[in-house]
């Protein structure tokens, strides 16, 4: 890819490679070996180790035309990812059902977050930094609570993910026992803190956990100089959306989509 396909990428419309930017130094690192279409209407971008395609696009009919292409060129499994913001929500919406009548199954619907208020609760005991000694226990409680999948962070990225100075992991622990985690990141030079992921055991839920730990990480965040928080949740779940609510969350006007074909 030119400097010039570059620039004139950055200028379509329907960008959803640039709103995902937990992949793009993964992108430009490898930015040729991962390019699967490039053409004058889209440009599609394969991610090997989640099974992505993160797309751009002048137009919604584009990517349909190229999509059914693949589909036929190709017997291998992969997931579409879309992206949107509140400029084009309306196309997004349009072009879901689309992709279910050529073989799409939405696997993931996320609606993004903001909190512009870090409201910290007094009583945090319990929640405690994380320890690398405890790490089986944290995962399990992930996985069990949110689905790998989902959380989308193999055990070797979790580590990976802790020994990182940006990010921050806090648990709960009641009587030694780890109960809950919260996983975050700092970004945004500094001003804002992305929960990655709030995990709670099923069987210690409705105690207030989750208060905690979001406490922990709004207390941690404003001793850093953050102003703001950001998080992704799915459209669906009402219990953890209420949640949010209560911590002053309200929608953007970003949504996030997967779209898986087999």
């Amino acid at each position: 890819m030119t400097d010039n396909d570059y620039n004139e990428i950055k200028k379509w419309q329907y960008q959803t490679l640039f709103y995902n930017n937990e992949y793009k130094n993964d992108f430009f690192n490898n930015i040729d070996e991962n390019i699967i279409i490039n053409n004058t209407e889209c440009f599609l971008f394969f991610h090997e180790s989640t099974k992505k395609i993160f797309w751009t696009s002048k137009s919604i009919n584009s990517l349909i035309s190229l999509l059914k292409d693949s589909l036929n060129k190709t017997k291998e499994d992969f997931q579409l990812q879309i992206a949107s913001d509140e400029n084009i929500n309306n196309d997004l919406e349009n072009l879901i059902p689309t992709l279910k009548k050529i073989g799409g199954k939405v696997t993931f619907h996320n609606v993004g977050y903001k909190c512009n208020d870090l409201k910290i609760l007094k009583d945090l005991e319990g929640i405690c930094d994380y320890e690398d000694n405890l790490r089986e226990s944290i995962i399990k409680i992930t996985y069990d609570s949110l689905g790998k999948e989902k959380f989308g962070m193999s055990e070797k990225e979790i580590a990976e993910f802790a020994k990182d100075t940006n990010n921050k992991i806090f648990i709960s622990k009641t009587s030694n026992v780890v109960n809950g985690v919260i996983y975050t990141t700092i970004y945004n030079n500094g001003n804002s803190i992305f929960i990655r992921g709030l995990a709670v055991d099923n069987i210690y839920r409705g105690l207030g956990l989750s208060k905690k730990l979001l406490s922990k990480a709004f207390d941690y965040a404003k001793n850093k100089g953050v102003i703001n928080s950001m998080l992704w949740v799915e459209k669906d779940n009402t219990v953890a959306i209420n949640l949010y609510e209560k911590f002053n969350y309200v929608p953007y006007g970003e949504e996030e989509v997967t779209v898986k074909f087999n």
